[in-house]
C-alpha cells in the first residue's frame, strides 16, 4: 500500500540560524555524554566539516577556544571598555611556513616573548617570565609604544592565499591592560567623588536645612553626596573607556607596521631614532686631520 501523504518541504535556514542550531545540537548532545569525556581536535574538525563548516575555520576558532572561553562570561571591564583583542591582517608574498618562522624569531629577539602554543598554521605567544627577560622588557620595551611586548598574550594566523601569498593575521589580546585601566578609572573616580562629595553634601545639608530642617539637611546631604560620587567614578570609567580605546588602536598600529616591514621584505626591527642613528654616526666617524 503506497503512502499518499504529503511530506512536507524541507526548510532552509539563514546563516544566523546556522549559529542557534549547531549551538543548541551541541547543547543537546552534551547533556548526553560523559562530562569526563573528551573529544580529539581531528574528530571536532571531521564533526564540523560534515555540517559545512570548512576546516581551517574550525581550527582557528579550536586555537581561539582560551579566549572564547573567557569573552563567554564577561567581566565588568569587558562591559565597561570593550573588547579587548586587537585585530590587523593582510595578504602578503611568501610561504605560510617561512613567514611564521620570521615572525617568531621577531617576536621572541625583539620583543621577548615566548612560544605557548603552536599548531599548523597558527601559534600563541605570550611574554616570558625569567626575571632577566623580563628586567630586559621593562628596561628597554615601554608600555607606551610596545603593545606586544606587554599584551596578555599575540596570536598569529598563517594561511594560504592565493599562489604564491599567505594571509597573516594578528591578534593582540591586552586583557591585562583593559584591568588595569578600568580599576584605575574606578579608584580615581572615587578618590575625586570623596573630595567632590563631600563638598556637595555639605551645600545639601545647608539647603536641605533651609527648606525642610534637619531632616532635609540629612536627605539632601546625603542625596548630593552620592549622586557626586556616582557621578565622578562614572566619568572616572569613560576616560578609562577611552584610554583604552586608544591604546587598542596603537597595538593595531603596531601589528600594521610589522606586517609593512613584511610585506616590504626588508628587517622587522624597527629603524632607529634618528637621534641614535646620528650619534652612532658621530662616533664612527673617522678622526679629523
Amino acid at each position: 500500500m503506497s503512502d499518499d501523504r504529503e511530506v512536507p518541504p524541507s526548510r532552509a535556514i539563514t546563516r544566523q540560524d546556522l549559529e542557534l542550531v549547531i549551538r543548541r545540537a551541541v547543547e543537546l548532545a552534551t547533556e548526553q555524554a560523559d562530562a569526563g569525556d573528551a573529544i580529539p581536535e581531528d574528530e571536532v574538525v571531521r564533526i564540523a566539516r560534515e555540517v559545512g563548516l570548512a576546516p581551517e575555520y574550525v581550527r582557528k576558532a579550536l586555537f581561539d577556544l582560551p579566549t572564547l572561553r573567557r569573552e563567554q562570561q564577561p567581566t565588568l571591564a569587558a562591559r565597561a571598555l570593550g573588547p579587548c583583542v586587537a585585530v590587523a591582517q593582510r595578504v602578503l608574498p611568501g610561504d605560510e611556513d617561512d613567514l611564521l618562522l620570521l615572525i617568531e624569531r621577531y617576536l621572541t629577539m625583539h620583543q621577548y616573548l615566548q612560544v605557548r602554543r603552536r599548531v599548523s598554521g597558527q601559534m600563541l605567544l605570550a611574554p616570558a617570565e625569567d626575571v632577566v627577560t623580563k628586567f630586559v622588557r621593562g628596561f628597554t620595551r615601554s608600555k607606551s609604544r610596545f603593545h606586544m611586548a606587554h599584551a596578555t598574550g599575540v596570536g598569529v594566523l598563517a594561511q594560504p592565499a592565493e599562489p604564491g601569498y599567505t594571509r597573516v593575521r594578528f591578534e593582540i589580546d591586552l586583557d591585562d591592560r583593559r584591568r588595569s585601566n578600568f580599576a584605575g578609572g574606578g579608584v580615581g573616580g572615587t578618590v575625586v567623588g570623596l573630595f567632590t562629595g563631600g563638598g556637595l553634601a555639605t551645600a545639601g545639608a545647608f539647603a536641605g536645612l533651609a527648606l525642610a530642617g534637619p531632616v532635609g539637611a540629612v536627605v539632601g546631604g546625603v542625596v548630593l553626596g552620592v549622586a557626586g560620587l556616582a557621578a565622578t567614578i562614572t566619568a572616572g570609567i569613560k576616560i578609562a573607556k577611552h584610554t583604552f580605546a586608544r591604546t587598542r588602536e596603537a597595538a593595531q598600529g603596531e601589528a600594521e607596521e610589522l606586517l609593512d616591514r613584511l610585506q616590504q621584505g626588508g628587517p622587522l626591527e624597527p629603524p632607529t631614532s634618528p637621534f641614535l642613528r646620528g650619534l652612532r654616526e658621530r662616533f664612527q666617524a673617522p678622526p679629523r686631520r
